[in-house]
This record gives C-alpha cells, sequence and structure tokens, in this order.
C-alpha cells in the first residue's frame, strides 16, 4: 500500500506487508519500528476490514518476480 505524508508535500510512504508482518517505509517506522501506517493496515486485515481510503494499494508484481527466481 501507499500513502501521502501529511506533512512533507510530496512524500509517499510505501506499507508492505508480507505474511503477518507489516513494515512501513516512514521515518518514524523506520525510527521505532512502528508507526500509524502499519497499525492502521495491520488492524483492518486483521479483522477482514477494507484498509482505509487513504491508502493507495498498489501491484506486488515485482515481489513476484523475485519470489520466482
Amino acid at each position: 500500500f501507499r500513502i501521502s505524508s501529511a506533512s512533507h508535500k510530496g512524500v509517499d510512504y510505501d506499507v508492505v506487508v508480507v505474511d503477518a508482518d507489516v513494515t512501513c517505509s516512514c521515518p518514524g517506522f523506520e525510527y521505532r519500528g512502528q508507526c500509524r501506517h502499519a497499525r492502521d493496515v495491520k488492524a483492518a486485515l486483521a479483522a477482514g476490514e477494507p484498509v482505509p481510503a487513504r491508502y493507495t494499494e498498489v501491484s506486488n508484481s515485482r515481489s513476484a518476480d523475485t519470489q520466482t527466481l
């Protein structure tokens, strides 16, 4: 998933879901190992609900290509 930064115009963060592990490319996650982006996505997926609309789903075709190598 991708979300735009609320504090830095033109900056997007990637929220990556692999199995039950959710990571984010934002500075908060990189510093603390957790952030609201990862919590939002993980909570929605765990509850079987749609991820909030502010998160854009992006293709994982690159991951699929990597897994087949």
